[in-house]
């Protein structure tokens, strides 16, 4: 018995030895700098680095597929997520919370002025507004993105109906908080002054709900760093929903930190303004760039010329990542189904992990959509 321990113990020794030497052979091999006063490290060290697995995330955010690897984030993306009309007019600029967005939808509501619909899941906003009012179409972004508590103040005859007939929770309608501020600008409208504190949304919703909500169908994501070569390299994009002006949506690439800086509207001296959150005066960057052209087309016998937008069905899509332009097709089958996007060849677009910036765009105005080449590369 004594003589099988010592040939174990022999053994496990030699076996250990052998790896070790592995070990170091391979971090040996990886090592860049052979300066003579390099310090080097414990071989045991040097075995736990190499044989170290990546830690695994907690949680994927199924909005936007960010791994999540904090306990209390990993808590937040089980909840149903909440969805807030967010007013775009210029006297409701600079917007609160935005940068706290998970996902953005921004579509013309009327005369060529834009609304945003901001879905929050990890984070949880301080402050959230302006808020306005819901259209129709909006609706089936919400059911979409995990049956969304809803939050909005008014809404089109057309919407009020839907909310219904779609079973959609409208906290707006169920009575959640809200309060004014003008931040001192006695000439603003009332329309523009409404804001809600995004913990006592998603309070209000989790008293009516539950804390945990249903599955959410997530998009495909890829590892940021992959990159196309033969994808055309466009670093621009201006989207003139119906005309250049207040409304025309401008996002340049940042390749430092590889993602996109949102613009809105023109200053005064012709050029896009920074969209920055009121609050913490930071840019809203987004990964992913979504310009989904749409049939627009306005409700017979509206008496304030309302507008619809047909987003169930398919039509094309213009996807902005890693600095390249995809150019494909949107599909979207079925109410709560998730719009999918296809590039040419009829693959899934895969998408970067972090914010995405969704714009539906009348399809009558696809040519006005233009795209910012790289004249030259450093």
């Amino acid at each position: 018995m004594n003589k099988f321990s010592n040939r174990f113990l022999i053994l496990s020794i030699v076996i250990l030895l052998v790896v070790l030497a592995v070990a170091w052979f391979l971090y040996s091999r990886t090592t860049i700098s052979k300066s003579s006063d390099q310090v080097f490290k414990n071989p045991v060290d040097i075995f736990k680095e190499v044989t170290q697995e990546k830690p695994k995330p907690l949680a994927i955010n199924p909005l936007n597929g960010v791994e999540i690897f904090d306990e209390s984030t990993s808590l937040n993306v089980k909840r149903f997520p909440v969805a807030v009309m967010v007013n775009n007019a210029t006297p409701a600029r600079p917007q609160s919370g935005l940068t706290d967005a998970d996902l953005i939808y921004e579509i013309v509501a009327e005369g060529g002025i834009t609304r945003y619909l901001a879905i929050y899941l990890s984070k949880t906003p301080d402050i959230v507004g302006p808020i306005r009012s819901v259209r129709e179409y909006y609706l089936p972004f919400v059911r979409e993105n995990g049956k969304a508590s809803l939050m909005h103040i008014g809404y089109s005859p057309q919407a009020f109906q839907k909310i219904s007939q779609w079973e959609i929770f409208s906290i707006g309608l169920k009575g959640a908080d809200f309060y004014r501020d003008n931040h001192g600008n006695f000439n603003v409208a009332t329309e523009h002054t409404a804001y809600s504190k995004g913990e006592d949304l998603f309070k209000f919703s989790e008293n009516l709900r539950g804390a945990t909500s249903e599955p959410i169908e997530m998009w495909k994501f890829k590892a940021e760093g992959l990159k196309d070569s033969q994808l055309q390299e466009v670093h621009t994009a201006q989207i003139d929903f119906w005309y250049p002006g207040d409304y025309t949506g401008y996002f340049k690439y940042d390749p430092n930190t590889n993602d996109y800086v949102r613009y809105s509207g023109v200053s005064e001296n012709g050029l896009p303004e920074i969209l920055l959150d009121r609050e913490t005066k930071k840019e809203i960057r987004v990964k992913n760039v979504i310009i989904q052209m749409a049939l627009e087309f306005p409700i017979p016998n509206d008496d304030k010329n309302r507008l619809d937008y047909k987003v169930l069905g398919s039509g094309n899509v213009y996807v902005l990542q890693d600095g390249k332009l995809i150019k494909g097709t949107w599909k979207k089958d079925s109410l709560d189904s998730r719009t999918r996007f296809y590039n040419e060849k009829s693959d899934e677009i895969e998408l970067n992990r972090g914010k995405i910036w969704v714009s539906v765009v009348p399809s009558r105005n696809e040519n006005q959509i233009y795209f910012g080449e790289v004249v030259s590369k450093n």
